[in-house]
C-alpha cells in the first residue's frame, strides 16, 4: 500500500506492469491531485489566519479556496457578510468605521468605506501537492486509494486503454465520494443540521 510519493509511483508502476510509464508517472499523479483539489475540501486544509486590510482591501493567503468564516477585529469583533461586488459599491455605511461587508474579486478581499484594520479568517486552504520535497499529506496518510485510482485512470488514459480508464474513473470517483462523506460525518460530529427559526 502506498504511504508516500516514492510507494505510490512505485505502486502505480507495479499495477501497470510497464517500464515504460517511468518518466510520466508523476504527470498521472498530477493529474489526479488536480481533480483532487477540486473536490476535496477536507478539515486537515482548514486554518485560521489574519489579513492587514488597507484602505478597504486584503490579500487573500496563498492557496485559497473559500471562506468558512469571518470577522472584523474590533470591540466586539463583528462577523462579517457577504455582498457581491456591486452591492458593495452601493453600501454607503453613515460610520465608516463599521465593517459589516466584504467581497471577493480575484486574491483580494474588499471592504466599503476604505476600511483599514484587521480580518480574522478561518477558510478553506488547498493542499499541499505530492513532491520529492513534500513525500506526504492527509489524503495519502488517509486516503491512500483515491490517489492510486486516481493516477492508474490518467495511466489508463495515457496508454489508450479506455475500458481500463472507465474502470479506474469509477473507483477514483467511488473513493473521493468516501472521503467527501467521511468529512461530513467529522465536521458535524455526528449531529444533525439544524433549521434556524425564521
Amino acid at each position: 500500500m502506498a504511504t508516500d510519493y516514492s510507494s505510490l509511483k512505485l505502486e502505480v508502476a507495479d499495477f501497470y506492469n510497464r517500464s515504460d510509464l517511468t518518466s510520466v508517472i508523476d504527470s498521472f499523479i498530477d493529474l489526479a491531485e488536480a481533480e483532487m483539489q477540486r473536490r476535496l475540501k477536507l478539515l486537515e486544509f482548514e486554518t485560521t489566519t489574519t489579513v492587514a486590510v488597507t484602505s478597504g482591501a486584503g490579500t487573500l493567503p496563498a492557496g485559497f479556496v473559500g471562506a468558512r468564516s469571518l470577522s472584523w477585529s474590533a470591540n466586539p469583533e463583528r462577523i462579517l457578510t457577504y455582498l457581491t461586488p456591486d452591492k458593495l459599491n452601493s453600501v454607503n455605511a453613515s460610520n465608516p468605521d463599521f465593517v459589516s461587508y466584504y467581497t471577493i474579486t480575484g486574491d483580494q478581499i474588499k471592504f466599503a468605506n476604505d476600511a483599514t484594520g484587521t480580518l480574522n479568517i478561518t477558510y478553506m486552504a488547498r493542499f499541499t501537492p505530492l513532491s520529492a520535497s513534500a513525500t506526504t499529506n492527509a489524503i495519502i496518510t488517509n486516503h491512500p486509494g483515491a490517489y492510486l485510482s486516481g493516477a492508474l485512470k490518467y495511466a489508463a488514459i495515457y496508454c489508450k486503454d479506455l475500458e481500463a480508464a472507465t474502470g479506474y474513473q469509477a473507483i477514483f470517483a467511488g473513493e473521493m465520494d468516501q472521503i467527501i462523506a467521511d468529512n461530513k460525518d467529522r465536521k458535524y460530529a455526528g449531529s444533525a443540521l439544524q433549521v434556524r427559526p425564521g
